[in-house]
């Protein structure tokens, strides 16, 4: 492990009755290191993080159709031999039913700075119906994403490691083992649903 090393997460999600999956990325770099913790210990750490996340402040008000398979991550250095595969299996806690699969809710981070690279984006698992009006989700459930992201935004491990979300640039760039960054400073919460159609991983 060393100091600014990137993590990669990837959230994995399935949905009832769609081929394919979604998949949520959050990268984080370790801004704070005791040097005592490997490459595989901290991924671990983090996989463990975020499924205690979803699943105390996302997963119980999504839809049960909804799944939280797996969360994948490696390390950006040291051409990703350092990874995790977390098997989660935990579905939403909302029965009932929801919107289209390729239809969802957008998040976006942003880091202070202008441009493409310098923003990330997230889209959601499809949201219950009772959580959208004509395509508009209700403030209630926005609250609720919201409150989750800034709960992710940092971790700290409590033993001396502390992971702050940032945006990866991989067009700017040029070696691995000195990527682009930015931190994550702020989060946009669209309440107008919008399609996923290009996203959809099958």
């Amino acid at each position: 492990m060393a100091l600014n090393d990137v993590q990669v997460m990837a959230v994995v999600f399935s949905v009832s009755g769609a081929d394919g999956e979604i998949v949520n990325t959050h990268q984080y770099k370790l801004t704070q290191w005791s040097s005592s913790t490997t490459r595989i210990e901290n991924l671990a750490e983090l996989a463990d993080f975020l499924q205690t996340q979803y699943e105390a402040d996302l997963l119980p008000d999504l839809p049960t159709g909804v799944t939280l398979e797996r969360i994948e991550g490696y390390v950006l250095q040291g051409g990703g031999v350092a990874s995790v595969n977390l098997a989660v299996g935990t579905s939403g806690g909302v029965a009932g039913d929801f919107i289209p699969v390729r239809d969802a809710m957008v998040v976006n981070k942003q880091t202070g700075l202008r441009g493409r690279s310098f923003r990330g984006r997230n889209f959601l698992p499809p949201l219950s119906e009772s959580n959208q009006n004509g395509g508009i989700v209700i403030a209630g459930f926005v609250s609720i994403v919201e409150d989750f992201y800034a709960g992710i935004v940092e971790f700290d491990n409590g033993a001396g490691d502390v992971f702050n979300m940032v945006v990866y640039s991989p067009t700017l760039t040029v070696d691995t083992e000195n990527p682009v960054t930015n931190q994550v400073s702020n989060f946009v919460v669209n309440n107008r649903i919008g399609s996923i159609r290009r996203r959809w991983k099958t």
